[in-house]
């Protein structure tokens, strides 16, 4: 479900031009968001936003196939634990069943198998569009279509994490040499509920902002 990758072969979405370029806010994960601070190349652009969609679609595929394992992993245990007490302590098989139930149906209702499957293929997306976007289209017209491909695609992806996105909007400005002061600065909270709430509508401040 989860085709794992280091943050070099991330990182090698591409190597910018130009370093230390200021972005007021993240590029959303389903392709929109506000421009640069300082004037940059359509193409610079179009990799940074690249590279935090696949930072952010890793960290959702990573997210979702674990809840999907150890949903699987307690169903199997919990089973077979089940069995092997069903005679002895019939409260506790009664319990055990229960808890079955509840994983099986959070497991049906949450779909974590099909939210994994789906954004692996967002991520595939995004590196697809960004080894296009290093064999040679880097002219204006070829990145609009490029970037026509990535709202496309996005149209029926799931909700936005904001806190995840704008952590992986941190990762990209790493592993693309960006300054840190354009990193946006979570909470406590928004770290540890990042994948679970979706904080719509919520300020975040970046580290100029201090």
């Amino acid at each position: 479900m989860c085709d794992g990758a280091t943050d070099q072969e991330l990182a090698a979405i591409g190597t910018s031009p130009v370093t230390g370029t200021a972005f007021t806010t993240s590029q959303s994960a389903a392709g929109s968001g506000h421009a640069p601070s300082t004037k940059m190349s359509a193409a610079d652009e179009f990799q940074f936003e690249l590279a935090t969609g696949a930072f952010y679609q890793r960290a959702m595929v990573t997210w979702f196939a674990a809840l999907h394992r150890i949903g699987m992993f307690i169903n199997i245990l919990a089973g077979t634990a089940a069995v092997a007490v069903i005679k002895d302590d019939p409260a506790l098989a009664r319990a055990l069943a229960l808890l079955l139930a509840m994983i099986s149906s959070a497991n049906l209702a949450f779909d974590f198998a099909g939210l994994a499957r789906r954004h692996s293929e967002l991520r595939r997306m995004y590196h697809d569009l960004a080894a296009e976007l290093e064999e040679g289209a880097r002219d204006d017209v070829e990145i609009k279509k490029l970037r026509a491909r990535m709202i496309r695609e996005a149209a029926d992806s799931p909700i936005v994490f904001e806190a995840a996105e704008k952590m992986a909007f941190n990762a990209a400005i790493r592993s693309l040499g960006r300054t840190a002061n354009d990193e946006f600065i979570l909470t406590a909270s928004q770290r540890w509920l990042r994948h679970v709430w979706p904080f719509s509508g919520a300020r975040f401040r970046q580290r100029k902002d201090n």
